[in-house]
């Protein structure tokens, strides 16, 4: 009796003990008796009265055996019951926790290994572009304007675009004073009727912008492609963009210095240009931080690295930045180029701002249109011209200068790795916590769900995190976690 009161300063809310020493017979044919009545579903008094009336037999050999037993139960203890424990979560130790922040590490190491390796970009960059179509609906960028060359303007003038039409449309354009003309068109050779007419065009207006391509040397695929004859290369900017593996764009090049620029020799990209020279007329100069870094305003741009976000040694040749596309049903207004030589066109959607040429006709310029984030399942009608391509990446710079919009930039790889653990160490919280499977199963989705609502918060603030590792870490730590309550028990 003096072990059971210190086995009482433990708190042990219920317990049997034996009022004298007794034999191991006697303590063993109590425990038998004992637990059959228990894990029938008599309640602990009850279990404990019959088995020691089943003792009676032996009081012949052991006089007052059923004397022996006895409970000593804190005053406010529940009675408890077989069913009753079995329901009740067991508790978790200390060694529990250790082992799993032991799994979260090794868990995280083998996602990280795994990621690596690029297993894990084309899952990554799917849940980025679920990520991109997500976000809240944005409206069009009002210091655009792309007069745009479609189906009926191609079949009215011909393709490619004669020099007299595209002549025409420069200068009734010029004649709302636009900050900036950029004509997404490439116009290295003469196409009659009109080069007469189209050539002084080029000289005479200093914010007229014309349109390379540097291409890559022994390429026959990608060759280079001339701007049009005596532009000044400060004028000049190139098209050359990077696909992913997938064929998706996500990715614009704002600066390149490459050593096969003999048909195009800008450093500018054609976006990049064309917002420049629209935030030059605000007072807004860019500023060399360093290689890798780039202050425009108060926006910084940062050059990807080669491995950022679920990238794995891409191509990263170039100040590369991702492409921030604006979630609206239009990224600009857009008039035909009929329209706008039909005198259709208010002053007032020139006047000021950055109006872009070109041609969004898909049957005469099929290889001018790009798979987007925006694409699903291949379809065609969802590729995006390319002139809407160079708004989109134009809306980006100079949104992130004057509306303060984010530009979308990554994590280093230390945070990256601590967000990843940080998950695994949840899903493994979570399977502790939640013994039955399909509590564990609910509570897992639920978490999962919020992963993909921070994740998208984060995005939408400029981060892209890492969603899909963090998802496998969180689901594969939980279910390693599943054992240890079993196994401790």
């Amino acid at each position: 009796m003096g072990l059971a009161q210190q086995l009482g300063d433990l708190n042990i809310p219920q317990m049997v003990v034996m009022r004298e020493v007794v034999g191991d017979q006697v303590a063993q044919i109590f425990l038998k008796y004992f637990l059959q009545a228990f894990a029938g579903g008599q309640s602990f008094e009850l279990a404990v009265r019959q088995a020691r009336e089943r003792l009676e037999g032996l009081e012949d050999q052991l006089p007052c055996a059923t004397w022996l037993p006895a409970i000593v139960a804190h005053p406010q203890a529940e009675s408890l019951t077989w069913n009753r424990l079995r329901s009740r979560p067991l508790p978790f130790s200390k060694l529990h926790w250790q082992r799993v922040l032991q799994s979260a590490v090794a868990v995280t190491l083998v996602v990280l290994g795994i990621r690596a390796l690029g297993w894990l970009q084309p899952g990554e960059l799917y849940a980025y572009d679920r990520l991109m179509r997500m976000r809240p609906p944005e409206v069009a960028d009002p210091r655009l304007l792309v007069v745009e060359a479609t189906e009926a303007d191609v079949k009215r003038y011909g393709f490619p675009l004669p020099d007299g039409i595209l002549a025409q449309a420069i200068e009734k354009v010029k004649q709302h004073q636009p900050r900036v003309v950029a004509v997404d068109i490439f116009r290295d050779r003469s196409i009659a009727p009109g080069g007469d007419r189209l050539q002084p065009l080029w000289q005479q207006h200093p914010n007229l912008i014309a349109l390379c391509h540097v291409g890559q040397a022994n390429n026959p695929d990608n060759p280079g492609i001339a701007p049009p004859p005596n532009v000044p290369e400060n004028r000049q900017g190139f098209s050359d963009v990077w696909l992913d593996p997938d064929g998706i764009l996500r990715r614009f090049v704002l600066f390149m210095q490459s050593d096969y620029q003999e048909a195009c020799a800008t450093r500018l990209s054609f976006a990049g240009l064309a917002a420049l020279s629209y935030l030059q007329a605000e007072g807004i100069e860019p500023k060399n931080l360093s290689s890798d870094r780039i202050q425009l305003g108060n926006a910084i741009l940062t050059r990807l690295p080669s491995d950022a976000g679920g990238y794995r040694n891409f191509d990263n040749r170039g100040f590369q930045v991702m492409l921030n596309y604006r979630n609206a049903p239009q990224v600009a207004q857009r008039v035909r180029i009929w329209d706008l030589l039909a005198g259709k066109i208010a002053p007032e959607d020139i006047h000021s701002r950055i109006v872009l040429i070109g041609v969004t006709a898909s049957t005469a310029n099929t290889s001018g249109f790009f798979e987007t984030p925006y694409t699903q399942w291949g379809q065609s009608d969802r590729q995006m011209p390319a002139v809407i391509v160079q708004a989109h990446a134009i809306s980006q710079l100079l949104s992130a200068e004057l509306d303060d919009r984010p530009l979308l930039d990554v994590w280093h790889p230390w945070i990256e790795a601590f967000w990843i653990g940080g998950w695994a160490f949840v899903g493994g919280a979570i399977a502790l916590s939640c013994p039955r499977t399909w509590a564990w199963g609910l509570a897992t989705g639920v978490t999962a769900g919020s992963l993909i609502w921070v994740s998208l918060g984060l995005f939408v603030g400029g981060q892209w995190v890492p969603v899909v590792p963090a998802a496998i870490a969180l689901a594969t730590t939980g279910a390693l976690a599943r054992s240890l309550p079993q196994k401790q028990g």
